[in-house]
C-alpha cells in the first residue's frame, strides 16, 4: 500500500510547539478493489515533534469506484488529547495512486462547497464566516448537555 508523506506546520514554518494536532484521513465512500473492502473509517496520523507525518493507505486510483479519494482534517486536540476543540477542514479531494508522494502533490480539485459544520459543546474558536455550529458532544450521543441546537455563525 501506499504512504504518504507531508509536514503540518504553521504560517511561520514554526512546528506547532505545544500543540496537539491529529491528521484524520477519510475516504469519501465505502470502496473495493481487488479482494479487499475499504470502510470509511477514519485513519488517524500524529505528526512527529518536527511537524512531519507518514501514512499508509490503499491507493485511490486501484479502486473499483473512479471516485474514490480521501478528505483531510485536521484536529486540534484538547490538552487531555481527547475531544478536539477545534479542526481545520480542508475539503480538498486527495487522490492517492499506488506509487504513494507528498501530500501537497496528491490534491485533487478544490472544494466546491466551503460549508463548514463544527460539533462541539464549546462555542468556536476564530471561526469562519457560515460556519454552522451544532452544539452537541461528538464523544457522547447522550451527554446531557446536549441542545442538538444547530446554529450559523455569521460576522456583524
Amino acid at each position: 500500500m501506499p504512504t504518504v508523506t507531508g509536514t503540518l506546520t504553521d504560517i511561520n514554518m514554526g512546528h506547532l510547539v505545544g500543540k496537539s494536532p491529529q491528521l484524520v484521513f477519510t475516504l469519501n465512500a465505502p470502496n473495493s478493489g481487488g479482494s479487499a473492502l475499504y470502510p470509511t473509517e477514519p485513519v488517524r496520523v500524529t505528526p512527529a515533534s518536527d511537524g512531519t507525518f507518514s501514512v499508509t493507505l490503499a491507493a485511490t486510483t486501484e479502486m473499483n469506484d473512479d471516485g474514490a479519494f480521501y478528505t483531510l482534517s485536521v484536529r486540534w486536540l484538547n490538552s487531555v488529547g481527547e475531544t478536539p476543540n477545534r479542526a481545520d477542514w480542508d475539503g480538498w479531494e486527495l487522490q492517492v495512486p499506488s506509487s504513494g508522494g507528498a501530500v501537497s502533490g496528491l490534491w485533487g480539485r478544490p472544494p466546491t462547497n466551503p460549508r463548514m459544520v463544527y460539533v462541539s459543546l464549546t462555542e468556536p474558536v476564530n471561526p469562519r464566516p457560515f460556519l454552522l455550529w451544532l452544539k452537541n458532544n461528538p464523544n457522547d450521543d447522550d451527554d446531557p448537555a446536549n441542545t442538538w441546537d444547530l446554529s450559523e455563525w455569521s460576522n456583524v
